[in-house]
């Protein structure tokens, strides 16, 4: 068994075999957790400079992370399973996703000026890339079919991201 950096550097390596191992390591689940809030973190520094409020920039990507981070491996896992017969448990998507979170960290560089877009367009792809890795090892999937999942996937991320981003600027009106 990998020592946490060692999965780490093998996540942002985008390495499958880290992936299987933590699928199959069911005392990483708070690993996972800890991706999941070190990126979380670095995210909400990058995106709250951004926002009009500080404070509530920070706050609502923050939970957005963690409620992303379960929101999303529950979808791939329903879609995963039930549609294309993936071998899963939730707990297993939850892990591989947490952990498939690490690229986000980079998210805290999207303050710098005239390079932020182009560093959040790389980080985003770059994590896009280590999901479907996920995924595929979470749920033993052919390509095609993890792609379709992640996209799915996607899809009820993106509509939760319009909600907190409604939330934030409501709450940034007060």
């Amino acid at each position: 068994m990998s020592s946490f950096k060692n999965r780490i550097v093998g996540v942002l390596s985008v390495d499958s075999s880290v992936f299987e191992e933590v699928e199959h390591d069911e005392n990483s689940m708070g690993q996972a957790a800890l991706v999941v809030a070190v990126s979380s973190v670095l995210s909400a520094i990058g995106g709250g400079v951004l926002s009009s409020n500080l404070t509530t920039g920070f706050i609502s990507i923050l939970i957005w992370g963690f409620v992303s981070w379960v929101l999303f491996a529950a979808i791939t896992y329903i879609i995963g399973v039930k549609i294309f017969h993936g071998d899963a448990t939730m707990g297993q998507m939850l892990r591989v996703i947490g952990f498939a979170f690490a690229p986000s960290a980079f998210y805290i560089l999207t303050f710098i000026p005239l390079v932020g877009i182009v560093i959040y367009l790389l980080v985003t792809a770059w994590f896009y890339f280590t999901i479907f890795i996920a995924v595929r090892a979470g749920l033993d999937l052919e390509n095609g079919q993890t792609f379709w999942t992640v996209l799915a996937g996607y899809f009820v991320y993106l509509i939760g991201l319009g909600i907190v981003l409604s939330f934030a600027g409501t709450l940034s009106s007060f």
